[in-house]
């Protein structure tokens, strides 16, 4: 038996396949790890947000999604190379800081809950929208939001006297 251990502690995330683990270590380094040989395949470029300890893996274990440090922009990551395959930027006239995400399995569309507003990135038309309570004529917006998986569609929620709307975003 094969022991992996590190010394600053690792925190499990993901299972990539029946060979890989991806792990955090308390460096915010990512890493992959060989689970027949127990050694480091791929230290991952840059470090991940330190308080926020989200990620999402998309298209079969290919691509781990993250927020970046600064909880600006939405980091997608090749889990084979480690290298920063894109950045999704934030739109730069609003000083956004993200809190959460959600995305469909292929990661074709991604909503971003940031402070009172959600950021729709539609990457594969590369389209980047917010959408603000007052957008919706809405008093507030709740902390959640699902994709469909065709990534076609955005479910949004939001609340306006104190009853629940669902607010659909249809990605054109």
């Amino acid at each position: 038996m094969i022991f992996y251990e590190q010394d600053e502690g690792s925190h499990l995330l993901e299972v990539i396949d029946d060979n890989t683990v991806l792990v955090l270590p308390m460096s915010l380094k990512p890493k992959t790890i060989d689970l027949q040989t127990m050694t480091i395949k791929t230290i991952f470029q840059g470090r991940v947000c330190d308080r926020c300890k989200l990620y999402k893996m998309t298209n079969d274990g290919k691509e781990f999604i993250c927020i970046s440090r600064g909880r600006r922009n939405i980091k997608v990551y090749s889990t084979t190379t480690g290298k920063v395959i894109k950045i999704h930027k934030s739109p730069a006239d609003k000083d956004l800081r993200i809190d959460d995400f959600f995305t469909n399995k292929s990661g074709s569309t991604i909503v971003a809950k940031a402070d009172e507003t959600f950021i729709i990135f539609d990457i594969v038309n590369g389209k980047t929208c917010t959408v603000t309570p007052k957008d919706l004529k809405m008093e507030v917006l709740s902390k959640v939001a699902a994709v469909c998986p065709n990534g076609n569609h955005a479910v949004l929620s939001a609340c306006e006297d104190c009853s629940n709307k669902l607010i659909i975003y249809l990605n054109d």
